[in-house]
Parts: C-alpha cells; structure tokens; sequence
C-alpha cells in the first residue's frame, strides 16, 4: 500500500476486518508500505494494528500501481491484483480455491 493512495484508504479498514474473520483458519496478512513512509498522524496502518506489518526497502525506485494483493500459498502466488482492492469474497476464492 502507498498513504497516500486512495483505494488504499478505503481498503485498509476492510481488510482489518477481514483479518479478524479469518482468524484461525490458517490464514495470515501483511500490510507492506511502499516509499515514501508517511509519519505520525498520517499513517494509513494504525500501531494498534494486528495484522502484520512491513515496509519495502526504498533504497530501490518501484513504479507500481497501488493498491496491490497477492495471494500466496506456500511460497506460490495464486492469485494477485494491482490497482484494485479485491473484496472479500474474490480473496477467499482466490485463496481457498482447489
């Protein structure tokens, strides 16, 4: 996710929720802010926070289109979106679909 970015925004807050629906079912999320970091008030993922957090390195430039998900299993990407926050219902497909 990017602060300031507005699908970012708006998902944030959704995919929280999701987070604590999930709970227990093997599944686990990550938030990872892209360059440049906001501070303070600002940031888009409160400290309060359970779902984990990270930030990419910005020692590199990256163009990408915000916001991005990707669903992985075992280290294998089955599904990934950019541009657009997939709602909960697209993620438990991609994520639980044989």
């Amino acid at each position: 996710y990017h602060n300031d970015c507005p699908d970012c925004r708006a998902a944030v807050p959704e995919y929280e929720k999701m987070y604590d629906d999930l709970k227990g079912n093997n599944v686990e999320m990550a938030f990872i802010e892209m360059p440049p970091y906001e501070q303070g008030e600002k940031k888009l993922i409160p400290e309060s926070s359970k779902v984990n957090r990270g930030q990419l390195n910005d020692a590199k430039k990256r163009l990408v289109e915000t916001p991005v998900v990707v669903i992985l299993r075992d280290g294998v990407v089955l599904k990934s979106w950019v541009g657009y926050a997939p709602n909960f219902d697209e993620i438990i497909e991609a994520a639980f679909a044989e």
